[in-house]
């Protein structure tokens, strides 16, 4: 998603208008217009909102996915963290290594 920002959104000043920033996205044409081009003939009909408010929703959902993650990351952590605190006293326990191995084994 932060790619498609960096492509879609370019924040640099119109091919035709070098005085006019880009602004708007055009969400028909799915690129970066100023706002002279936006009412001319190509853009005119066309659905089209703020550069900054796309960035800042993208930001957002952004956020929501590193928030998701961070908590996945966490959770498999600890369950590692369980296993490996089973698997340590299995192995300190002579017999029940034994066992282990022999589980393993035979699958």
């Amino acid at each position: 998603m932060l790619q498609e920002l960096l492509v879609n959104f370019p924040l640099d000043r119109c091919d035709k208008h070098d005085e006019r920033s880009l602004q708007l996205y055009c969400n028909t044409c799915r690129k970066t217009v100023c706002v002279a081009c936006s009412v001319d003939a190509t853009h005119r009909a066309h659905d089209k909102d703020e550069v900054r408010i796309r960035l800042v929703v993208a930001m957002k959902k952004l956020t929501v996915n590193l928030s998701r993650l961070k908590r996945s990351i966490i959770v498999s952590v600890v369950s590692l963290d369980y296993k490996l605190s089973d698997l340590n006293f299995v192995c300190y326990s002579p017999s029940k290594c034994l066992q282990m191995h022999r589980d393993i084994d035979s699958k």
